[in-house]
């Protein structure tokens, strides 16, 4: 039996245990606000939103909204097998199972962002054992291509092999992987582009 344990704050608890409030529910709140205070002195209602506003103030339900998504996100793969394979939603990019974790962040276009601070990156899930290389400068960029015919600029086709030392045996890929690799890296690009939600962010925060 697999129990899947998912940390986080305040936020987090209210986004599993409520989500959202119905646009309905809301606007009611709001008339009946208005409502009560009619015919109360200007200072009083002043003090009460006041208040209110320190209650209230934390909720983020568009945050909340977002937390709601990530951790149903979390449940709904709960059994994903930490195994390369292609990656075709944002959802699933973003609980990658951590074998996937490098290789999503070997490529180039995702790597410049995670530079630039643009996305998340996984947060504290991903570990970047060679900060600020990118493309052939960066291991996991040349075992993703090994072997593999690649567009240059010129627009010719070619096939790189690097002869070095593997950091861990299973860096070793077959066509097999290196073409669900290649899949997920297209998805990837296509999310980035699309400036929602951030593919790279466990918490489905927003580009």
């Amino acid at each position: 039996m697999a129990i899947t344990v998912v940390s986080g704050d305040t936020n987090t608890f209210r986004a599993s245990a409520y989500g959202r409030p119905d646009v309905m529910t809301m606007q009611w709140c709001e008339q009946r606000e208005q409502q009560q205070f009619q015919n109360v002195d200007p200072l009083v209602r002043q003090q009460f939103l006041d208040q209110r506003g320190t209650v209230f103030g934390e909720l983020d339900y568009t945050n909340i909204l977002q937390l709601s998504k990530a951790m149903s996100n979390q449940m709904d793969t709960t059994w994903m097998r930490n195994v390369i394979q292609e990656l075709s939603t944002v959802d699933q990019l973003q609980i990658a199972p951590p074998v996937m974790m490098n290789w999503i962040m070997a490529n180039p276009v995702a790597r410049e962002m995670y530079h630039n601070q643009q996305i998340a990156g996984y947060d504290e899930y991903y570990t970047d054992l060679e900060p600020g290389k990118t493309g052939e400068d960066h291991y996991y960029y040349r075992r993703a291509v090994n072997g593999l015919f690649l567009e240059d600029t010129d627009g010719e086709l070619v096939a790189t092999e690097w002869l070095e030392d593997l950091h861990d045996p299973l860096d070793s890929l077959d066509i097999v992987d290196q073409r669900s690799i290649q899949t997920t890296w297209q998805h990837l690009e296509s999310a980035l582009q699309a400036k929602g939600s951030d593919p790279t962010s466990r918490w489905n925060a927003q580009l």
